[in-house]
């Protein structure tokens, strides 16, 4: 699909609690390359038990709410420094310091964009912290937007605390649109 479109763009929706930060990161990156900046990762924490047993064999191993959110920080800080500081294998060389330099400039990889795009759905405390800190946009469900009101004003509260411009998340809100008439 990326070889054969030049605006669409790819979502893809993976977790932080089971899977390691280099080979997501690494995936990721693939896929930003082949469509020149086109990928989205939807960012989960794996709530529920069959997602333990899937991964894991055993639903007694479930990681609890908040310890996962703290799992989802320090896996960003890892994929961050995985994607905005990747050097190509021989940019540090024996040849450029015996010329005096530590690594070849041309080396290190530059990608015109910070990371994927990235979104996230969670609206519990840890959830909007989170939000606040990482993401780009952010699902929300409600059937009116003064429901949806107070977690969009929490997420770019916590976002504004953080440093970051209160318009920096976009709110992406969940619509459920009935085409034909019901019972």
């Amino acid at each position: 699909m990326a070889a054969a479109t030049k605006t669409l763009g790819f979502g893809v929706t993976s977790s932080t609690t089971y899977e390691a930060p280099y080979s997501l990161a690494r995936k990721f990156s693939t896929v930003d390359h082949l469509t020149n900046g086109r990928v989205a990762w939807n960012i989960v924490t794996s709530y529920l038990d069959s997602a333990a047993r899937n991964f894991l064999g055993n639903s007694q191993v479930h990681v609890p709410h908040d310890t996962r959110y703290a799992i989802a920080h320090e896996y960003l800080d890892v994929c961050y420094k995985l994607w905005e500081g990747s050097w190509r294998d021989d940019a540090t060389d024996s040849r450029y310091k015996l010329s005096g330099s530590y690594a070849d400039p041309a080396g290190v990889r530059q990608i015109e964009h910070r990371t994927p795009f990235i979104f996230q759905a969670g609206t519990s405390s840890s959830g909007r912290t989170f939000a606040a800190q990482h993401a780009e946009a952010v699902f929300l469900n409600g059937h009116a937007p003064h429901l949806v009101r107070p977690s969009v004003d929490s997420i770019r509260d916590k976002a504004e605390s953080l440093g970051r411009p209160r318009d920096a998340i976009k709110i992406v809100a969940g619509l459920l649109v009935i085409v034909d008439e019901t019972d």
